[in-house]
């Protein structure tokens, strides 16, 4: 299930974003397991090196697992403003979503 629904939510994000996958700079996915990771880097067409993981250090922490992701991302530097990120959550009860992010910087 897990598969196909990212693939499906990538591909409906980019639709409503008005995006091309050449414009994804980053890729955080539900950490449910590695190869749901390289699904998705393989369906947009992103390298692996601008997907975070950190399923190897938490396992799946479900629907916490992409703010964590976000977060370490952020603190490691691998988000920088004007990167387009493209997440994608998984949740209890079989939900799903994403979104888009263009981070930006403070203005304070």
């Amino acid at each position: 299930f897990a598969v196909n629904a990212v693939r499906d939510s990538i591909k409906r994000v980019l639709e409503v974003a008005r995006m091309s996958r050449e414009e994804i700079d980053f890729l955080i996915i539900h950490q449910g397991n590695y190869r749901i990771l390289e699904t998705g880097a393989r369906f947009a067409k992103v390298p692996m090196d601008k997907v975070y993981a950190n399923i190897d250090r938490y396992g799946n922490t479900s629907a916490a697992s992409v703010p964590i992701a976000f977060h370490e991302a952020l603190q490691e530097g691998k988000i920088k403003p004007g990167h387009k990120v493209v997440m994608i959550s998984f949740g209890a009860g079989v939900t799903w979503a994403g979104n888009v992010v263009e981070w930006g910087t403070s203005s304070g």
